[in-house]
């Protein structure tokens, strides 16, 4: 594994300007770790950030699927929308991560 191999696996809900910094250093992304995996591979294999992390690798945004329902960010959501109604639920079950 090469660090930005790790570095992605391990991403989280951290910045991206760790990959940033390691692909400003030179750090290759088509680089194969021993399972063949490259680092945009891991991020589809270890995060749900894939979408990210290929616009950082390639420098070009990925089109949103028109069929997914769930947002981008939080400014998009909209009142009566599929990702307000989940989150209304929780928050009516107690999920604190969830209160208003």
């Amino acid at each position: 594994e090469t660090p930005l191999h790790v570095a992605v696996q391990h991403v989280g809900s951290k910045p991206l300007g760790h990959l940033r910094a390691l692909l400003e250093l030179g750090a290759d992304p088509l680089l194969k770790d021993k399972s063949g995996h490259t680092a945009l591979d891991c991020a589809g294999l270890y995060t749900n950030r894939m979408a990210e992390v290929r616009e950082l690798i390639t420098g070009k945004a990925v089109a949103k699927d028109p069929e997914d329902p769930w947002p981008e960010s939080p400014s998009e959501l909209e009142e009566g929308t599929l990702p307000i109604l989940v989150a209304e639920d929780l928050r009516s079950r107690g999920n604190a991560r969830f209160k208003a």
